[in-house]
């Protein structure tokens, strides 16, 4: 228990980057036998995501900064009857009451099944980790994943502290994303702001490279999740 708690903790210890995190994420599913992990922050008075750790890089550019409410408020429902039964429980799609809207949320996101760990603050619940897949674990593994799930909490808000101290976005940049966040599209930004187009692509570029993501919404949802736009 000691080694396995221990290399839980050198994995925490080690992210310096939202990569890092979710690569040590990834790791803590491969030990466990779970086929893919998602570290959720909820947002202020439990109406959003504030924040998400994925451990699957097909799924990472599909969360928006907001996702509808009526969803948020039952992952939130479901979270806490979970924190209510244990600290480590399993779910599967009878916890979502039938609610087919769920239902069809959580198999889109191959999440129908698993094991979730409520994350816990003293103002009360502050978000949970979701481990998807059932592999058989000893009273062992779950106490150790318990720790790992709080460890990988605690290594997303370190991350999202650190990508706010390390890139910044020049004010053309700036103008150019807050366009692109109101739905403008590259035509529709060049004009706006009296560039070209292949302008307007290379600052969405840029700033695509400051921060690691993949695509225009992509980058747009992190800089909204990042409190920068």
């Amino acid at each position: 228990m000691l080694e396995l708690v221990r290399g839980l903790v050198d994995n925490a210890q080690r992210p310096s980057s939202r990569n890092a995190a979710e690569i040590a994420l990834e790791d803590i599913c491969d030990q466990y036998g779970f086929n893919s992990a998602i570290a959720i922050e909820y947002g202020p008075g439990l109406k959003t995501f504030s924040d998400v750790l994925d451990s699957d890089p097909d799924r990472r550019s599909r969360w928006p900064a907001e996702i509808d409410r009526y969803l948020v408020s039952r992952c939130v429902e479901l979270t806490k009857t979970l924190a209510q039964m244990s600290a480590v429980s399993r779910f599967d799609a009878s916890f979502f009451g039938g609610d087919e809207i769920c239902i069809e949320a959580a198999r889109s996101l191959g999440m129908l099944e698993g094991v979730a760990v409520p994350i816990m603050h003293q103002s009360g619940l502050s978000g949970v980790v979701k481990f998807a897949g059932t592999p058989e674990l000893h009273h062992m593994q779950i106490a150790g994943l318990h720790t790992a799930a709080y460890l990988m909490f605690a290594a997303l808000q370190s991350t999202r502290k650190a990508e706010k101290g390390q890139a910044h976005l020049t004010p053309r940049e700036m103008q150019v994303m807050e366009k692109a966040a109101q739905g403008h599209t590259t035509p529709e930004i060049a004009m706006l702001l009296g560039m070209s187009e292949r302008t307007v692509n290379q600052h969405t570029d840029n700033v695509a490279a400051k921060f690691g993501t993949r695509n225009r919404v992509h980058t747009v949802a992190n800089l909204v999740r990042l409190n920068l736009l």
